[in-house]
């Protein structure tokens, strides 16, 4: 099992996770979170549920840099994303709290700070 989590990232919250392929949309969640005084406070997250063998199945091309094709499934791109996602902090990215990835469970949990104006694309499937 793999949890990632990133405690410089736990200041505020806002909504908003786009929908994906072998995803589930994010719902919004409260939590409890320790204030300065040891006091608790409420904190609201999203979380998003990705279908890792649907990801698993789901094939992409890349071209590494001598412009040879490599064939990768979508769960690779998003364990890459998820690595790039960990490392940024800026104000207008929602930041991500923790990744809880199971080898015995079929799904990857993405713990997201809540968007307050709600998601920013529309989809239509």
């Amino acid at each position: 099992m793999r949890v990632r989590s990133s405690s410089a990232n736990r200041a505020r919250s806002r909504p908003g996770s786009s929908k994906r392929s072998g995803s589930r949309g994010a719902s919004a969640n409260r939590g409890r979170e320790a204030g300065a005084e040891g006091e608790e406070e409420l904190v609201e997250f999203a979380m998003k549920m990705m279908h890792k063998p649907t990801l698993k199945r789901e094939r992409a091309i890349r071209y590494d840099k001598d412009g040879e094709m490599q064939m990768i499934n979508n769960l690779d791109k998003v364990y890459n994303e998820i690595e790039l996602w960990t490392q940024l902090n800026h104000p207008y990215i929602a930041k991500l709290y923790e990744m809880i990835d199971d080898d015995d469970h079929d799904y990857l949990y993405l713990i997201l700070e809540i968007a307050d104006f709600g998601q920013i694309a529309n989809w239509d499937f």
